[in-house]
């Protein structure tokens, strides 16, 4: 053999044949293994999403957690001021009623004084009555008694009603 002539090789078929039996096995069980961890990291990676959404939820629960808590916080202390505001408008009222309590019972003291004072007066303008009529029959038993009878009504008509008068003018001036 000479230099730079290249020798031939030959190469035994059958030999490479377990070899390449092997390798093709290889590659299949290299390959399923390969699948296999494709799918781990397919589910791994289904896994940290979702991990990743139940976290986004959590933290907006948080936040939603937070706002609801100040906001029923608010309401709380809005209630509070309204209660505070509602007693002290009942202190208020209470004084005002205990007031007009004091008043009304004044004004019906002050009416039953008034009426206690009308009916002593009629009582008064009866026995006058009586007594001018005793003093007028005397003076003049030949009159006629009809219109002694109606002058009489007319005067205690007009007593009467100049007595309610006065009395309601009373009432409603206090």
């Amino acid at each position: 053999m000479g230099r730079g002539s290249i020798t031939t090789v030959t190469v035994n078929q059958s030999l490479l044949r377990p070899l390449n039996l092997e390798v093709k096995e290889q590659i299949k069980t290299l390959n399923k293994m390969f699948a296999s961890f494709d799918d781990k990291v397919r589910f791994l990676e289904q896994q940290n999403k979702m991990l990743e959404n139940k976290w986004s939820l959590l933290q907006q629960q948080k936040m939603a957690r937070s706002n609801m808590d100040n906001m029923f916080q608010s309401y709380i202390n809005n209630l509070r001021r309204q209660l505070d505001t509602l007693g002290q408008e009942k202190l208020k009222l209470e004084a005002e009623l205990g007031n007009m309590q004091g008043l009304v019972e004044d004004f019906k003291n002050k009416y039953e004084d008034e009426i206690n004072k009308c009916t002593e007066l009629e009582n008064e303008f009866v026995l006058m009555k009586k007594d001018v009529d005793e003093a007028y029959m005397n003076k003049k038993p030949l009159l006629d008694m009809d219109s002694i009878v109606a002058e009489v009504k007319a005067q205690d008509k007009e007593i009467t009603n100049n007595s309610q008068a006065k009395a309601e003018n009373l009432y409603q001036t206090k």
